[in-house]
């Protein structure tokens, strides 16, 4: 039996077996390949850590599932953060000119200061480019520390999941029955990577008011 290692990281588990050159995201008309998705999501590890957060520090990101929202989240993964994916404000939730995709730190911190008196999360604008930050290694963690949380899968919120790392080693890595692989969730994405299969984000529509 194969020994498992000491400490391991989901998201460069995630995305070892992808070809090179394969096109490993596709949302609309933009495309990024296996090697540039590893070198972008290092990169988001960096801007990730620049804003100071910490590892096994709880991340809260909402978005409209396409490919900024899907680096920062695996970009919070490779730093060692918790990522928590969330649906992007509904237009009378959030100013219009909100920000694709968001993120909240841990409210917990108490030097954050990411609550507002009024008891409101504060939400900060994720920036996209990143082709200035330099990459960072990847964080080993320890394979039961937690890696992300799912998407609520009920109206209510519930039947959420908390992933640790070593759900990355449970996942088949052998290659994908199909060439490509629709993903509404972070959690389809994750799958559809493990296995090197070329992933087609389905984003959310823009969400215009009523």
């Amino acid at each position: 039996m194969d020994e498992q290692p000491d400490r391991i990281n989901a998201a460069a588990l995630l995305l070892a077996r992808g070809a090179a050159p394969r096109p490993a995201l596709l949302c609309g008309q933009r495309s990024v390949s296996y090697s540039e998705l590893r070198r972008t999501v290092a990169r988001a590890a960096s801007a990730w850590r620049v804003r100071g957060v910490e590892p096994g520090e709880v991340v809260m990101l909402r978005g409209d599932h396409g490919m900024d929202h899907a680096i920062a989240f695996l970009g919070a993964m490779w730093a060692g953060a918790v990522p928590v994916p969330l649906r992007a404000p509904l237009p009378h939730e959030d100013e219009a000119e909100a920000a694709p995709v968001q993120f909240a730190l841990d409210g917990a911190r108490a030097h954050a200061g990411l609550v507002s008196g009024h008891g409101a999360t504060r939400w900060t604008a994720w920036e996209p480019e990143l082709g200035d930050v330099a990459p960072s290694p990847e964080l080993p963690c320890e394979p039961w520390a937690p890696a992300c949380w799912t998407e609520p899968r009920t109206w209510n919120g519930g039947r959420v999941r908390v992933l640790p790392h070593r759900f990355a080693l449970s996942l088949s890595a052998r290659p994908g029955v199909l060439a490509l692989t629709p993903a509404r969730t972070m959690l389809g994405m994750l799958r559809a990577l493990r296995r090197g299969t070329t992933v087609i984000l389905q984003a959310d529509p823009p969400r215009v008011p009523s």
